[in-house]
Order: C-alpha cells, then sequence, then structure tokens
C-alpha cells in the first residue's frame, strides 16, 4: 500500500453542477489517514442554485465574508502537487473538473476515484454499467461510509471535510482488503 502520509482526499462543494458557470465555495484536502491539510469556504460569485443549497446547506449571504478561491490557488496548487496520490469521491467526473476550471493543474497525478473502487470491489453492476453515462448515478458515500464502519463524528455528509475524511477512510479499508488495491485502480487523470 502506499504511503499514506503522500495521498490526498479532497472534496468540494459548488454553487451547481456546471464548472464554467458555477463556483466551488468549499474545499477541503486531508492527507490519507484524515488529518486536514486545508479546508476554507470561498465567496462565490454566482448564487448558490436551490438544489446544491439544499444539500450542502451554505448559504450565498454567509459566505460574501470569505476570500475567493482565487486567492488560495498557490496554497491548493501546492498540496497537490506535494501528493504521490489523489483520492476522491466522483472527483474525476466533477470535482476534478471544477479545480481544473479554476486554475488547478491536476494533469498527469496518479488518482483513484473511491467511487469507482467501491463499485468494483462489491460487485455493483448497476453503478459499474452507468459509469461514465452519469457522474449522478446512487451509490452515495455516505453508504459507502457506512458499509465500512465509518463514524462521521461531528461531521456530515455533503461538508467537503467530513466528505474527504469519509472517502479517505473508505480508501483505507478498502485497500487493506486488497493489496492490488492501488495497482489496479490507479487512473492518470487528463
Amino acid at each position: 500500500m502506499i504511503d499514506l502520509s503522500k495521498v490526498i482526499s479532497y472534496d468540494i462543494e459548488t454553487t451547481g453542477l456546471s464548472p464554467k458557470d458555477d463556483d466551488i465555495i468549499q474545499l477541503a484536502i486531508v492527507d490519507g489517514y484524515g488529518n486536514e491539510l486545508f479546508n476554507h469556504y470561498f465567496k462565490p460569485k454566482h448564487n448558490i442554485n436551490a438544489e446544491a443549497e439544499s444539500v450542502n446547506h451554505l448559504d450565498f449571504e454567509k459566505l460574501q465574508q470569505e476570500q475567493p478561491f482565487v486567492w488560495y490557488m498557490n496554497e491548493v496548487q501546492t498540496i497537490f502537487c506535494k501528493a504521490d496520490l489523489l483520492l476522491g469521491y466522483n472527483q474525476l467526473d466533477f470535482d476534478n473538473c471544477f479545480l481544473q476550471y479554476n486554475g488547478i493543474d491536476l494533469v498527469y497525478k496518479p488518482s483513484i476515484d473511491v467511487k469507482q473502487m467501491v463499485a468494483e470491489e462489491w460487485k455493483l453492476d448497476n453503478v459499474k454499467q452507468k459509469w461514465h453515462h452519469s457522474p449522478y448515478h446512487r451509490f452515495h458515500l455516505s453508504e459507502a461510509a457506512s458499509m465500512t464502519g465509518y463514524d462521521w463524528g461531528k461531521g456530515q455528509a455533503h461538508d467537503a471535510l467530513a466528505d474527504a475524511k469519509a472517502t479517505a477512510h473508505v480508501y483505507r479499508k478498502l485497500a487493506k482488503q486488497n493489496d492490488e488495491t492501488d495497482k489496479v485502480y490507479l487512473n492518470m487523470d487528463k
């Protein structure tokens, strides 16, 4: 298994579903052990659509006191550059698109989408068959976390920090079960 101190797990919350028309309003990054490396909220340029607000419970007005994402770009890029492996839950189809659209260079970083790993490990054919058709097919991180015994503590699903920690946990549990996990699920994100 890879050195977990060189692994990062990350998650974002956004104002909507389009990297071009919506903003990142929270980014959290933890190492492979779940230790917090970065967690900030950002001032959005666009209103938060009703569906996104009902999921992430972030309020446009409250976020106006935060700095914009660009304020933290160098710090975020440095964290990504130092990592040997990137983890996320559906990040290849969602989070990475937002991060790259906002100037974060993820090209050629080894990456594992833990949602795909879960689908393969647990033989979830309904998830595998629709893998690239829609990033919103239904096997939630909260279900994977529950099935691997994750304790959310004070965190809750759809908070970027709580989700990044849960993703790291699911990865650790599945990687322990299979020494070949890193080799099998390793993707080069483009």
